[in-house]
């Protein structure tokens, strides 16, 4: 029989261990005068609804026998060879976790039970390290403040950074001028790529200073809004170049997105600028309308070929012309996802976008001589990494052809065409690299990083089928953090179990000359 308590502990007013003792005790006591009551009728009298495959009031369940509770079997006068063990059948668990302690006259033995569908093996024996470490701690002083008890295992010492370690806030510069550096260091490297043009380090940085130049005859300044609306090529790189070097910050409008939520994303960002790509739809009436509604001081159509942008553009220098600008000001402004029912607009730093890229170009071991895919989403901050890591080393972008990406077929085919080095992707698109015909192989895809979904042990060995060389790594961030916050790199599974992550060594970070 077992009569199921619910009790609550207080923790407030940072007690002692001894302290919260007293305060367990005083609660068990209290609730002992009303253990009659049952735990079911708690729940029909408490609770009007139930979570079905929750435990109503409680998850983790602690159960403690000692030695006094069990039979002892030689008392009740039998020997040794009188008594034969059952195994007990695995148990499953009733709650997400139940400890069970079980004292002896010899020591004490901690069995965890949990729910597999929430936690791992390794998860929980680190759990059970953690216990154990703040029992020796408690045994060692007891009158010590809760907070006082540390839950850091010298295993988790071991690699978690260093808490009180000053973080590095050195500001790196802005993503332009590095490339204006590229520029005059390499300027015949191509800097991207799509199926129309080709475009040189040295012609991007020019056409985005004539771009940058027009911006600001038209009355664009530093803290401005400067909406871009195209399909993915070429240009796109240069406008939003152009629009860093004017000191505006950029609003990406995606054609896909439908018409209500392009006109929140202008609604709430009032941009003072509109550049538009002569190739794709233009932007729907109703777009047009709301943003005819503000003062837009500068509207073009980008041509997506360099010498045509020149053209448009003849009447501005290509010496450059860039607003100097600090890591605090704004550089782009991208929207979350909505899931809450609105979607909510970031305001990007110079200094956030800028401070990630050399890491992640040591961190990966990019350098110039990487092709990077410009394969995310036009609206979504990962197309920042697209451009902005490329850029930051001196690589090559190359962009896909927009309305062909989703095609069976067509993007294995194209990274192996473009010898594409770096991807970042997003789980759902394996499903479209899956669908390559069985002689393509992607041996030059060195480094395939995921974000924005979640990647299963499926989508890994999809993508080491095509790419046998590659190292793949799985992102985690949120558009309020601009980067990716935390990584973890999948270690490649041999025929004989070992583990290989296929690293490369790391150089040093490239820098123009």
């Amino acid at each position: 029989f077992l009569n199921t308590l619910v009790l609550r502990t207080d923790l407030a007013g940072d007690p002692s261990f001894l302290d919260l003792l007293e305060r367990v005790r005083a609660t068990c006591v209290e609730a002992y005068a009303n253990q009659d009551i049952s735990f079911e009728q708690l729940i029909i009298e408490l609770l009007s609804e139930r979570e079905r495959g929750r435990t109503p009031f409680f998850q983790i369940f602690f159960n403690m026998q000692s030695q006094q509770e069990q039979w002892d079997l030689r008392q009740m006068g039998l020997e040794d060879g009188q008594i034969r063990y059952l195994e007990q059948p695995e148990l499953s668990a009733k709650f997400d976790l139940t400890l069970y302690v079980n004292e002896t006259s010899e020591n004490i033995g901690l069995t965890l039970l949990y729910n597999t569908a929430l936690f791992q093996e390794a998860r929980m024996a680190d759990l059970l390290s953690q216990y154990h470490l703040l029992l020796q701690q408690i045994v060692d002083n007891p009158a010590r403040a809760l907070r006082e008890y540390a839950l850091v295992t010298e295993r988790a010492r071991a690699v978690l950074p260093d808490p009180a370690a000053r973080l590095s806030n050195q500001w790196q510069g802005t993503i332009f001028e590095r490339l204006d550096q590229w520029a005059a260091a390499q300027p015949d490297q191509p800097a991207v790529v799509d199926a129309n043009v080709l475009w040189s380090y040295q012609e991007l940085s020019a056409n985005s200073n004539r771009l940058a130049r027009f911006l600001q005859s038209c009355g664009i300044t530093k803290g401005d809004v400067v909406a871009i609306y195209g399909q993915r090529n070429a240009a796109l790189v240069c406008a939003i170049l152009g629009v860093h070097k004017a000191g505006a910050a950029t609003l990406i409008l995606d054609p896909a997105y439908p018409s209500a939520r392009l006109q929140q994303y202008i609604d709430a960002t009032e941009p003072a600028g509109w550049l538009t790509f002569t190739q794709g739809d233009a932007p729907a009436a109703e777009v047009q309308a709301c943003a005819a509604r503000f003062a837009v001081r500068g509207q073009l159509a980008l041509p997506n070929a360099p010498r045509a942008v020149a053209q448009v553009l003849a009447d501005f220098g290509a010496e450059p012309c860039a607003v100097p600008v600090g890591p605090d000001d704004l550089a782009s402004i991208t929207f979350t996802s909505g899931s809450t029912g609105q979607p909510k607009g970031v305001m990007g730093r110079h200094g956030s976008l800028s401070h990630f890229y050399p890491w992640m170009t040591q961190r990966f071991a990019f350098t110039s001589a990487d092709r990077f895919s410009l394969l995310s989403g036009l609206a979504h901050d990962p197309l920042q990494r697209d451009i902005f890591t490329a850029l930051w080393v001196g690589a090559q972008i190359h962009v896909p052809d927009g309305t062909e990406l989703w095609q069976p077929g067509y993007l294995p085919r194209w990274l192996a065409a473009q010898q594409i080095t770096v991807a970042h992707l997003i789980p759902s698109m394996v499903h479209v690299l899956a669908l390559a015909p069985n002689e393509t192989q992607l041996p030059a895809l060195r480094q395939a990083l995921f974000v924005g979904e979640s990647l299963t042990q499926q989508h890994v060995q999809q993508v080491r089928q095509l790419a046998p060389n590659v190292n793949i790594i799985n992102l985690y961030g949120a558009s309020e953090t601009q980067r990716a916050v935390s990584y973890h790199e999948v270690p490649n599974i041999g025929p004989n179990g070992a583990t290989d992550h296929a690293h490369s060594e790391r150089p040093a970070q490239a820098q123009p000359k």
